[in-house]
C-alpha cells in the first residue's frame, strides 16, 4: 500500500509542476517511449543540477 501511496503522490505534483514527457509514472509508459525498464533518477523539478550529476566535477573536487 504504501509504495501505491508514494506513486499517487508523485503522480500529483509531477502533474502541478509542468509538463511530463510520459503519460503516467509507470513502467510500460517508460518502455513505451524510452526502451527502459527502469530509471535511476527522476526529476520533479528542472533547472536544478542534482548533486553528483555534473561528474568530472564531482571527482575532482575531492
Amino acid at each position: 500500500m504504501m509504495k501505491e501511496k508514494v506513486a499517487k503522490d508523485i503522480n500529483i505534483l509531477a502533474s502541478f509542476c509542468g509538463k511530463r514527457d510520459l503519460p503516467e509514472l509507470t513502467q510500460k509508459a517508460l518502455e513505451d517511449k524510452y526502451s527502459l525498464k527502469q530509471a535511476d533518477v527522476m526529476v520533479l523539478f528542472d533547472g536544478s543540477i542534482l548533486v553528483g550529476g555534473d561528474s568530472d566535477r564531482g571527482q575532482n573536487s575531492f
